[in-house]
């Protein structure tokens, strides 16, 4: 598999919003890149970086904003998988009775020394795990109206409004260790806002795949109602919503040592007529914490197309 990564400091490039003509779109941006009133909000990045070496890691770093009845926090998730050293380590940072303040076309997420800030496709992190930390700077502005117009009611009960910037270039520092490193590569950047507890119970797994011809593959699956939501979509600012044209298929199980939860691992996916393969990088990429436990993982894409992406699937373990 080749790894398109770049080594170029990100630019910003205007904004196009896509999947198919969103018509009347329900999300506003830049406006709609500030926070919400509703009872769940994340903002999510995942993606690929090598340093100067040639070594490879993923990382995650999501910020969860909770405003419900009797409960108020934010929370930040972290975590890095250093590819090339089959290693992986997580931290979970809450901010209990606090909420980000107001901010105009933009995002300020300041948990415990965590930073995740910026808007209008330009964004900054501060992230550590217990021996690394990074400092990144990301843009990108290709932006994906998930659902077509950005908004979706579930049939589980909710609602949410969801969009995507499914390519976003990467710079930054790394330090593991007790080393700095100058990574590059490419992230993709999720933000969900509405109420999802129903579909937080129910469960679900998460496709982001960036294939290395310029496409890109979400798919948001529950584990009873099946597929909520698909895209392909394009740096041309090309979309297709996925209804019926695709399947997925396990092709193995693991069951944690940390906490006996059993996942999938490994699938093949099919979409249209192209078939990929879904190789994790390693099994355990799995955050465990008192409020949810999930696996989210980098994983290896092959078959009719070569990529790389990030799999997540929520309410395996409970």
């Amino acid at each position: 598999m080749t790894l398109l990564l770049l080594a170029c400091t990100p630019e910003v490039e205007p904004f196009s919003l896509s999947c198919p003509d969103p018509g009347q779109p329900q999300v506003e941006l830049p406006a709609d890149d500030a926070p919400h009133t509703e009872d769940v909000e994340w903002f999510y990045w995942t993606g690929h970086l090598l340093d100067t070496s040639g070594r490879w890691y993923g990382f995650e770093h999501t910020v969860f904003v909770y405003q419900l009845p009797g409960y108020t926090a934010t929370s930040a998730h972290m975590a890095l998988t250093d590819i090339s050293g089959d290693t992986f380590e997580y931290d979970v940072a809450y901010e209990h009775g606090e909420l980000p303040e107001a901010t105009v076309d933009g995002f300020e997420l300041l948990v415990e020394g965590s930073v995740a800030e910026g808007g209008s496709g330009a964004d900054h992190l501060e992230g550590s795990t217990p021996s690394a930390s990074w400092t990144l700077d990301l843009a990108g502005q290709e932006t994906v109206l998930q659902h077509g117009d950005g908004y979706h009611d579930y049939e589980e009960g909710g609602y949410t409004w969801y969009y995507s910037r499914p390519r976003m270039t990467v710079a930054g520092e790394l330090v593991i260790d007790g080393g700095a490193r100058q990574v590059s590569g490419q992230a993709w950047f999720d933000h969900q806002w509405g109420e999802l507890g129903g579909v937080t119970t129910e469960g679900w797994d998460w496709f982001a795949l960036q294939l290395d011809d310029g496409r890109e593959v979400m798919l948001f699956l529950t584990h009873s109602g099946g597929l909520v939501g698909g895209s392909v979509s394009s740096e041309s600012g090309t979309c297709e919503l996925l209804e019926d044209e695709f399947t997925v298929t396990e092709a193995g199980w693991w069951t944690s040592p940390n906490t006996g939860c059993l996942y999938p691992m490994g699938w093949q996916i099919r979409v249209g007529e192209e078939t990929l393969t879904l190789t994790p990088v390693r099994e355990d990429q799995e955050l465990a914490s008192d409020y949810r436990t999930y696996w989210e993982g980098a994983v290896t894409i092959s078959g009719d197309q070569d990529g790389r992406g990030y799999v997540e699937m929520a309410g395996r373990c409970e």
